[in-house]
């Protein structure tokens, strides 16, 4: 895909000698009467993804330049578990 740039494991570098470093970020959220992804319809879901984005777009502190919105439908099963 055109927007991700090499990954650091596709690079071929006498420094990284095999090594592989996994690690997961969980966020907390805090959004009343809304159903969790397992059990929310499509239209449901997009709610949650729009005001998601309009909250960080309205953010002053900047953080919004800080992310990149990725629809997980349109990255391909390698990059999602990459």
């Amino acid at each position: 895909m055109a927007y991700y740039e090499k990954k650091w494991y596709d690079l071929e570098h006498e420094n990284y000698h095999g090594v592989i470093i996994s690690s997961r970020i969980r966020l907390a959220r805090n959004l009343n009467s809304v159903a969790f992804p397992n059990k929310a319809s499509a239209p449901g879901a997009n709610d949650v993804i729009k005001k998601v984005r309009e909250a960080l777009e309205s953010a002053s502190s900047g953080i919004n330049s800080v992310f990149n919105h990725l629809a997980m439908s349109q990255i391909s099963q390698v990059d999602k578990i990459a």
